[in-house]
């Protein structure tokens, strides 16, 4: 919340009455501490405390419980990411920022091309990278689960791409679900399962964070 109130913050000073809009679906994938957000009441008072210029009407009771919905699991963080992806493209904003966190933005974008560059992720802190919704409509998941309607895939600009030394269009469908499978394994391999469970199990020695990213 506070990352997009600072970085945008010239916007919302120049247009008072836009608000910062607080999706639980697109919260990070693990149940760590870090990756857990404040009950709703704790929330809602600090946003009207400090007179924040915040929306949180779709902050609900449990979004903050990792069960169910917000399991640490592929399946419900790929579930979430694609019911958020459909909320965005039923929006009548033709430009829309969205912030988020390096894990669930490769589930929430469906690019998984080098996602296991840095340590759970294959962003680095701010970067920014611009989709558009595909023209095409796609009724599987990266997994090959038959869907009973639209995905609401993304497909990364060339410009985008170009921005961050990367030559031509996004890998397609196909080449992703490859680099899906890959990513995950890559991130288990990095002692970074989802569940904390898991990965004390598996006990893989943590990374670190130098000059900002996470290695």
């Amino acid at each position: 919340m506070y990352t997009a109130l600072q970085s945008f913050g010239p916007v919302f000073k120049a247009n008072p009455d836009m608000k910062l809009i607080l999706l639980p679906d697109i919260q990070e994938t693990s149940d760590v501490a870090c990756d857990t957000g404040s009950d709703p009441s704790a929330l809602r008072k600090e946003i009207e405390e400090k007179g924040l210029p915040v929306d949180a009407s779709l902050v609900h009771e449990g979004w903050n419980v990792k069960t169910g919905r917000y399991a640490p699991t592929n399946a419900a963080v790929g579930a979430r990411a694609r019911d958020a992806r459909r909320w965005l493209k039923a929006r009548p904003e033709k430009e829309i920022v969205m912030v988020s966190h390096g894990g669930v933005l490769h589930y929430f974008t469906e690019d998984w091309e080098n996602s296991s560059q840095f340590q759970g992720t294959g962003w680095t802190n701010t970067e920014y990278r611009t989709y558009t919704f595909s023209d095409k409509v796609d009724l599987d998941d990266l997994e090959g689960h038959k869907l009973d309607t639209d995905n609401a895939s993304l497909v990364e600009t060339v410009e985008s791409r170009e921005r961050r030394g990367k030559k031509g269009p996004m890998a397609d469908r196909e080449k992703q679900k490859e680099l899906y499978k890959q990513g995950v394994q890559g991130w288990d391999d990095q002692g970074l399962q989802l569940s904390t469970a898991e990965r004390e199990a598996a006990k893989v020695p943590a990374g670190k964070e130098v000059n900002g990213v996470r290695v």
